[in-house]
């Protein structure tokens, strides 16, 4: 389980879809936001610590499952809304790295997503996170927490950024070389308060390892964002590399 993937689509996405929110309601319109450098320069630094903090967990996994696995992960999801975008789209690229063995996995990602329609626009993100797991029956129950930096551009009306937090939880459930993973995810973000741009995501995914190192996944999610008419449904594939 990839939880920059339960992650993603509740990050830059949806700021795209409030910013544009806010635009169709009048009675919203904000000014942008300015870019908020800071932050910026420290999510970079934290996907190298991220990255480099790994050398303690250095051991070799050739379990089916996915938790304390080292892959890189290249994605491309399909995105459909409720009559907000005709064809939005969003590839992305991440990583997954063991920190402690058999309990504490991090990673970090950037994504780029595309939304078309009423509401035109485009945002970058990079994200970080980190899941706690445990061994029970077979299965691996975890939670998840990750932090997220957007920048988004609209083709009419406010651009800005906004950051992000979500925390998950689920269970990955191996079948032989395959890997079955269903989550619910919860978000906000940092900028209308806690509770103004909320969430609610639950998403099923598939993985099957074709050999030691490569595997193929397909996964959809279903998200509800609160106090906004908007339904979200996305559609995911993608391949995963172990390195």
């Amino acid at each position: 389980m990839n939880s920059v993937n339960m992650f993603r689509l509740l990050t830059q996405f949806f700021s795209l879809l409030i910013l544009g929110n806010e635009l169709r309601t009048p009675s919203r319109i904000r000014s942008g936001l300015k870019p908020t450098m800071n932050l910026t320069k420290k999510m970079i630094l934290a996907l190298g610590l991220l990255a480099g903090s790994t050398s303690f967990a250095q051991t070799e996994n050739t379990s089916n499952g996915l938790l304390g696995q080292q892959f890189a992960e290249f994605n491309f999801t399909f995105i459909e809304t409720d009559s907000i975008s005709k064809l939005s789209y969003e590839p992305g690229v991440s990583f997954n790295l063991p920190l402690i063995a058999n309990q504490v996995d991090v990673g970090g990602g950037y994504s780029y997503s595309r939304i078309r329609g009423p509401i035109n626009g485009h945002a970058n993100s990079l994200n970080t996170y980190a899941v706690g797991y445990f061994t029970a029956e077979g299965v691996k129950p975890f939670v998840a927490a990750s932090l997220s930096h957007s920048w988004t551009s609209l083709s009419f009306g406010p651009s800005g950024n906004l950051s992000s937090w979500a925390v998950a939880a689920g269970v990955e459930i191996p079948f032989g070389v395959v890997t079955f993973t269903p989550s619910l995810a919860y978000s906000d973000d940092f900028k209308n308060g806690f509770g103004e741009g909320d969430a609610w995501t639950f998403r099923g995914e598939g993985n099957y390892w074709l050999n030691r190192r490569n595997a193929v996944f397909a996964a959809i999610a279903k998200t509800d964002l609160h106090r906004n008419p908007i339904d979200v449904w996305t559609y995911e594939v993608g391949v995963r590399v172990r390195f």
